[in-house]
């Protein structure tokens, strides 16, 4: 799964889920951090520390679960509503994730790239990273789609 750079474990997870959502209604929900933990059951609190609107250099204060933590997830980069960058740093794990969404025709498709540098040893990643259930996210899967694949 990962492989050892100096003293990090580094691994890298791939998602990509069908919505049947606008574009611009998914891109709001998934960039504002503080929606998380309405789709990631590893997130148990999220809260804005930057006022208002979510735009590039926005910050997010997080809880994890699973010895992770307390974060810092900031928005690095947005082009709403195609894609956006945010790096997330805590005491057990880094994180850089690049997202991508693709409008067809009112449903969207969305890809997550996330890289994970840690001092431990990273476990499998599964579909507890990033998006998992898409009705969370206020929309259902397209037909014959499921929950993202990790």
């Amino acid at each position: 799964m990962g492989m050892r750079r100096g003293l990090l474990e580094v691994a890298a997870v791939e998602n990509a889920i069908d919505i049947a959502a606008p574009a611009e209604e998914i891109f709001d929900v998934i960039v504002d951090v503080r929606n998380e933990p309405r789709w990631n059951p590893q997130m148990l609190r999220a809260q804005m520390v930057t006022p208002e609107p979510v735009a590039a250099g926005t910050t997010f204060r997080v809880t994890f679960g699973r010895g992770v933590g307390e974060a810092l997830i900031e928005d690095t980069r947005i082009d709403r509503p195609r894609s956006w960058t945010a790096i997330s740093r805590s005491r057990a794990l880094d994180a850089e994730t690049e997202g991508q969404i693709h409008d067809i025709s009112g449903r969207c498709e969305v890809f997550l790239h996330t890289q994970l540098r840690s001092p431990r040893v990273l476990a499998p990643a599964h579909s507890g990273v990033g998006l998992v259930d898409a009705p969370d996210l206020g929309s259902r899967p397209a037909q014959g789609e499921g929950p993202c694949r990790a």
